[in-house]
């Protein structure tokens, strides 16, 4: 009967045990990173003769002359910003020409930007140098 008895408590531990070692517990959330701040070209811009758009991650840039009554549209990706240097790389994803696409010679370029309240100024490098200058075209948020 002891015999019995002692069997019948390890049971009932070991079964105690493993109960509790399969009880469900609350899995402790993984903390939420922070968004990144957004840039601050992010928006739409506009000159006399162009209008530039901007996302976190794209570029969409419409050039209308009202000359010859063309509209060249661009849309781009960004693919690197430097907030530091205010600096964007971005990869020309199609050109379009009164909505007909056309061929483009370099798809990876740079953008040096300037931003003083709602006036924008961009400067135009390659895909390896960012330039120093920056075009006199005022560009105004919208």
């Amino acid at each position: 009967m002891k015999k019995i008895f002692i069997t019948l408590i390890s049971i009932l531990s070991l079964a105690g045990a493993m109960l509790a070692c399969s009880a469900s517990s609350t899995p402790t959330p993984a903390p939420i990173p922070p968004e990144p701040p957004t840039p601050p070209f992010v928006g739409m811009w506009m000159s006399e003769t162009e209008t530039l758009v901007f996302t976190k991650t794209n570029l969409y840039r419409v050039e209308s002359n009202s000359g010859t009554s063309q509209a060249t549209e661009q849309f781009a990706v960004i693919i690197a910003h430097d907030a530091i240097h205010q600096r964007i790389t971005v990869q020309t994803q199609w050109v379009k020409a009164n909505g007909i696409s056309v061929g483009f010679d370099s798809p990876i370029y740079s953008l040096s930007y300037k931003i003083e309240g709602d006036v924008l100024q961009i400067g135009l490098g390659t895909a390896n140098e960012f330039t120093t200058e920056l075009s006199p075209t005022a560009y105004y948020r919208k």
